[in-house]
């Protein structure tokens, strides 16, 4: 039932499973990325659409959702004010916004430090059992270990 979950853990699991889903839906579809890409970047209104629908998405978030005390609050909250920002950036400077993402995103060293270390520190707050109570650490290679606090 989702009354037995915090705030934060809704806005978490609900933002988590449609990372994952939009993920998947991508996974292996090089054209597809390339074809939204170009459709967000030649599409003025679908742009501007866009950007009213995330920054609408993270003003919800961050107004119901202020929390900064344990790793998944802060994750929940960063996640609502990169929205906002990011529907702002689409709304205000849409096109060269996309242009400047896009370049950061093929970026080699931006997908090594994406791969190698964001995705094990966000997995091990994901997987953790209770996120209020550990510690986390990043060891070298990229590998996550929980840390209970005694």
């Amino acid at each position: 039932m989702i009354t037995f979950y915090s705030k934060t853990e809704l806005i978490v699991g609900f933002l988590g499973l449609y990372m994952v889903a939009a993920g998947l839906s991508m996974l292996g579809k090089a054209k597809k990325i390339e074809a939204i890409m170009v459709d967000l970047k030649e599409g003025v209104g679908l742009r501007y659409l866009t950007g009213v629908f995330v920054f609408a998405i993270g003003a919800f978030v961050v107004s119901v959702h202020s929390l900064w005390a344990s790793p998944l609050q802060i994750l929940a909250s960063l996640l609502g004010w990169a929205a906002l920002a990011e529907g702002m950036l689409l709304i205000a400077a849409g096109r060269s916004f996309l242009r400047s993402f896009d370049a950061t995103v093929r970026h080699p060293r931006f997908i090594r430090i994406v791969w190698r270390w964001c995705l094990p520190w966000v997995s091990c707050w994901s997987f953790s059992r209770s996120p209020e109570r550990e510690l986390f650490e990043l060891k070298g290679g990229g590998t996550c270990h929980c840390i209970t606090p005694t």
